[in-house]
């Protein structure tokens, strides 16, 4: 029983630090990434929004 918590604890504090690990790495090429897409498309950023219209013909972001 007190094996099993053990080994579960040592699971997750693995998957924890293996995450995070990655978010750190992977951090660097991402932010770079979305600078060069902010610039490459003259501001617009890594984000695509539309207009749309909506109820009583309102218009609204998505």
């Amino acid at each position: 029983m007190i094996m099993k918590l053990y080994r579960d604890f040592f699971k997750r504090a693995i998957d924890v630090a293996v995450s995070v690990g990655a978010l750190l790495v992977l951090s660097v090429p991402l932010a770079a990434v979305t600078l060069w897409l902010h610039f490459a498309n003259k501001g617009a950023g890594a984000y695509f929004f539309q207009e749309r219209p909506g109820k009583c013909g309102k218009i609204f972001k998505v």
